[in-house]
């Protein structure tokens, strides 16, 4: 699975969190107008989590998934988005993810060859570089 679930299932998980915020700027949304309960939208989270596993497990990108809710969780959980230093590697490795998913889902091979490693490095090093300035 390329990690774009992921990316669905934060974004609900950013919603469950900023309610207090929600209600003052999109009243409209689910949570703040009362359409769905927080215990509903944990609950709902948690299951995005779930199949978000389940569907990396059946398609052989167990490695890659969690390396990317790793760096998800120290960035949002661990705090690690207040830090510079910190916040831009994290962002690299979700972009390495990304192609780390795309690579495996185009060449059907987990076991990348030597070429495609330092390739996802030297992605990993030049968004870090980019990201830093």
């Amino acid at each position: 699975m390329i990690p774009l679930p992921y990316t669905d299932e934060l974004q609900f998980l950013a919603q469950i969190i900023g309610i207090d915020e929600d209600k003052l700027c999109k009243p409209y949304r689910p949570f703040p107008s009362g359409r769905i309960s927080r215990e509903c939208g944990e609950f709902l989270y948690l299951l995005a989590v779930a199949i978000c596993i389940a569907i990396s497990v059946y398609n052989g990108l167990t490695a890659v998934s969690l390396v990317y809710m790793l760096a998800i969780w120290l960035y949002n959980e661990a705090g690690l988005s207040m830090y510079p230093l910190p916040k831009n590697v994290l962002g690299a490795v979700g972009y390495m993810c990304y192609s780390w998913g795309t690579t495996y889902i185009i060449g059907k091979s987990f076991v990348l060859p030597p070429s495609n490693w330092y390739y996802l490095l030297t992605r990993l090093c030049c968004i870090q570089a980019i990201t830093s300035l």
